[in-house]
């Protein structure tokens, strides 16, 4: 059974009878599978995050919606990462599987998922154009040493030449002038507007410090969201709602099978 175009004609039925709140996000990420064997379509050398190095198997892309009340997962796309060893990119076959969601359901997509949030991976230039195309709100996090930009807001002085037109660069240990949130108990958190040249456009970013009893910060963590207006504990909300798409992979690899078919044809 095509599991995936069940879910989603199950879902628009579910919303069509106003059985389920109509708010959803999308969420994505990619899972290793454990293969050996010469014959196996799509063997290949892939990251496994639970051993932290990359590893022969196979890897499984997976798009989901997930409620916002609730944080029920229903896969929706999934498609196998094809190797290195055929020429394939990685990060183009990940977009090239998002396009062709948003070809075959984009007007139903565009109503009830305004928003995709993805982990750092996805965190590439060509996802955010095309959830700029899209006109959806992207989430994901930034390398802790991301190129970010404060624009300027004081007063422009008065000679010649061009305005000032951007304060300083983000410094990660200097937070003057953003504004906290609160956090846990061993958490700072602080968020601001600001440009990331490299993705050319403006950013709500969340910069969540941790530190240890004695106020040490011992590491950082930086969200980000194309929607300038969020508000910080919804990026933060948002971003961590996504780990339920790995209990999504977990049941499928302990409960269906999916570590130990046997099947090698495509």
């Amino acid at each position: 059974l095509p599991w995936h175009g069940l879910h989603l004609t199950l879902v628009k039925l579910l919303v069509g009878c106003r059985a389920v709140i109509p708010r959803f996000i999308l969420v994505m990420d990619a899972s290793f599978v454990a293969k050996s064997g010469r014959k196996t379509f799509g063997l290949g050398t892939f990251w496994n995050s639970c051993a932290g190095r990359s590893e022969t198997g196979l890897e499984l892309s997976c798009i989901a919606l997930m409620t916002r009340c609730g944080h029920h997962c229903f896969p929706i796309s999934i498609r196998q990462t094809r190797p290195k060893a055929e020429k394939a990119d990685r990060l183009m076959q990940y977009l090239d599987q998002l396009r062709a969601l948003f070809r075959g359901h984009r007007t139903w997509l565009k109503a009830f998922c305004p928003m995709l949030v993805a982990d750092g991976q996805y965190a590439k230039k060509i996802f955010f154009d095309l959830c700029h195309d899209e006109g959806i709100t992207f989430i994901t996090k930034l390398d802790v040493n991301a190129n970010l930009w404060i624009p300027f807001s004081g007063k422009h002085p008065k000679r010649r030449g061009r305005r000032q037109k951007w304060e300083r660069k983000v410094d990660f240990c200097n937070f003057d002038g953003w504004t906290s949130v609160s956090g846990d108990e061993f958490e700072r958190v602080w968020t601001r507007v600001v440009w990331a040249p490299h993705f050319e456009c403006f950013f709500r970013v969340v910069v969540i410090q941790n530190v240890d009893k004695t106020g040490k910060v011992l590491g950082h963590v930086v969200l980000a969201s194309t929607d300038t207006s969020m508000p910080a504990a919804q990026i933060r909300a948002l971003y961590s709602a996504r780990f339920q798409l790995e209990f999504v992979f977990r049941d499928a690899k302990q409960h269906a099978a999916l570590t130990t078919c046997q099947l090698r044809s495509k």
